[in-house]
């Protein structure tokens, strides 16, 4: 019987090997920003494009940390619970890369951003918007496109919020005497939220639990096309998001979805 250790390697292997022969070999999300940020005074006219462009560039400086946070919080989990090298080796080829700062914008104003330029590359046929150039369904396997095409990660006030009361990352030099792995895990309690690129609040909820259909005297368990994770748990969210397995264990979008 294989020991705790050698399962840990088989899995890690398993999950490097999926990019070998991928179009892109990396693996995360892109990511929105919808959090929004007190402006400060007022300033006279003439002043008003050069404020503009302080805050437009203090904003994108912000949410370019936020994201580092996030990144934080995942690689803490990441380094201290796979077993080296491969620990760092799936850190390395993690990217969360920003897709737009869009303060204020609803879910579904940011699911149509993200159909516009990513997801519509894997679904053109999507409300038949303009997007770049589609990438058909006779895509060789060697060019597979991972979860970061239907999937993105939004944060919110509420996001930003937990974020921001939540411990600090650790990064690779924990405090002396304390199990690192328990300090990723003191982060759970942070969350981001994952938006599929096909549902927005203009499509009808899809019923998830069979028990809580309509008639049946049990409450409702709908999908409405997003939920919360923690960080913590970026890369079985990721694995979960590329074999389609996300929905069948959605529990509802105000919970934690725990992996």
């Amino acid at each position: 019987m294989a020991t705790q250790e050698e399962s840990q390697v088989k899995e890690c292997k398993e999950f490097l090997q999926k990019f070998e022969r991928w179009a892109d070999p990396t693996w995360g999300f892109f990511v929105y920003g919808t959090y929004t940020r007190p402006q400060g005074q007022e300033v006279s006219n003439e002043d008003t494009d050069k404020e503009s462009k302080a805050y437009a560039t203090d904003d994108d400086a912000h949410f370019q940390a936020v994201i580092g946070k996030v990144y934080a919080h995942a690689t803490d989990n990441l380094r201290y619970s796979n077993p080296a090298p491969y620990n760092q080796k799936i850190i390395d080829i993690l990217r969360l890369d920003p897709a737009a700062y869009m303060p204020g914008a609803s879910l579904d104003v940011v699911c149509r951003h993200f159909r516009q330029h990513y997801a519509q590359k894997v679904f053109p046929e999507t409300m038949g918007e303009p997007g770049p150039p589609a990438i058909q369904d006779d895509i060789p396997d060697e060019e597979k496109l991972g979860p970061k095409w239907a999937w993105c990660i939004v944060i919110d006030d509420e996001a930003l919020e937990s974020l921001e009361n939540g411990p600090d990352p650790i990064g690779d030099t924990p405090p002396e005497g304390v199990n690192p792995l328990k300090l990723a895990y003191n982060a759970k309690e942070a969350f981001v939220k994952l938006l599929s690129g096909m549902k927005t609040t203009m499509e009808g909820p899809e019923v998830i639990a069979a028990a809580g259909r309509p008639g049946s005297g049990c409450p409702q368990t709908v999908w409405n096309g997003w939920l919360k994770f923690s960080p913590v748990d970026l890369m079985g969210v990721w694995i979960q998001a590329e074999s389609n397995g996300i929905i069948d264990q959605f529990y509802g979008e105000d919970k934690l979805f725990d992996w």
